[in-house]
């Protein structure tokens, strides 16, 4: 600024401030890495790991919070500020919420995961048929019965084995399985396997059974003389044509049930 006084001039430096003004409008975007796992049954203790993430321009971070509960209805801002991974061994569903908030205090929505845990074998397996030292012969119908623990996972399904072999599997109750045991012979142990959807496993006792798919052979001992053509057999010892009395031993190559 100039001033004029008695002809003297004289000038006045003016003063200019700056500030600085930031503005951060953006909520935070933190994660986590539970996504396969998420309302999925598993077996063990579940192990979730957050990372916090603020996109540009970014405040910076004020905190990040989460809390459990069995509702879903948690408030994470009033949980613990997250510093570790955090792991959940509570038996069930049970749910795992977080958020986080920046310095400019926008609040991310809060994310909830849903944790189920289940580490108890099926309480049942057993098989109801067929019948233990049977005998067996082409298709062979295997059933099977298979529970879960109360409040447990639920029965996924039920596999079925002849000895080390799996010849099957049903996911529906009631559980069975025809299995085809065309040109199988001998005795064959089985048992029946069920699995929950936390993917825990229950083995049943095993039913022993004999599988013969051969037909027997008959051997005819005569004693005398005899003649055989496409329809009889006719039996003379003297060569006469005057029927006679003969012996005929029957001889089975295994034991039959009946014969005619």
């Amino acid at each position: 600024r100039v001033y004029e006084a008695s002809g003297m001039y004289s000038i006045e430096a003016v003063k200019q401030a700056t500030n600085t003004v930031k503005i951060d409008r953006t909520v935070p975007t933190t994660s986590d890495d539970y996504g396969a796992k998420n309302d999925v049954w598993q077996n063990a203790d579940q192990t979730i790991i957050l990372t916090p993430a603020d996109p540009a321009p970014s405040s910076g971070f004020a905190w990040t919070k989460y809390c459990t509960d069995a509702v879903n209805n948690c408030d994470p801002t009033s949980g613990t500020t997250y510093t570790v991974p955090v792991v959940i061994n509570t038996a069930g569903t049970s749910y795992f919420r977080y958020a986080s908030q920046d310095n400019a205090d926008n609040l991310q929505t809060t994310v909830s995961k849903t944790v189920k845990i289940d580490k108890t074998v099926p309480a049942v397996s057993s098989i109801t048929a067929p019948a233990g030292g049977s005998y067996k012969k082409g298709t062979v119908t295997i059933t099977a019965t298979a529970s879960d623990n109360v409040g447990g996972s639920g029965i996924a399904k039920v596999e079925f084995y002849a000895g080390a072999e799996k010849i099957g599997e049903d996911t529906t109750a009631s559980y069975s399985l025809d299995w085809n045991t065309t040109g199988l012979n001998g005795g064959y142990s089985l048992t029946a396997v069920a699995i929950d959807l936390a993917g825990n496993t229950t083995t049943s006792g095993a039913v022993v059974i004999h599988v013969d798919n051969t037909a027997p052979t008959v051997t005819i001992v005569l004693a005398g003389g005899f003649a055989v053509n496409a329809n009889q057999m006719a039996f003379s010892p003297n060569g006469d044509t005057i029927m006679d009395s003969i012996g005929i031993d029957v001889a089975f190559s295994e034991s039959v049930d009946y014969s005619i």
